[in-house]
């Protein structure tokens, strides 16, 4: 349903990833990316839009704090 991308919380490392597999960048169409934090460590969710609310649903109820979601 959703991927974790703990390492891609970095900038330049999201943007090597899509330069080194273009298809991917197919896939992102549709998808929101949710920012969190959890205990202090900050981790990216990759979701369909369809997913959206269940999905935040599930990080609040996990202890997540949401800090920003954005439509890619």
């Amino acid at each position: 349903m959703f991927n974790r991308g703990s390492l891609c919380g970095l900038p330049f490392l999201c943007l090597s990833s899509l330069m080194a597999h273009p298809r991917s960048l197919g896939k992102m169409v549709n998808m929101v990316r949710i920012h969190a934090y959890k205990s202090g460590i900050f981790q990216l969710f990759d979701v369909d839009r369809i997913d959206l609310s269940k999905m935040k649903e599930y990080l609040l109820s996990a202890g997540f704090v949401i800090t920003h979601t954005e439509h890619v």
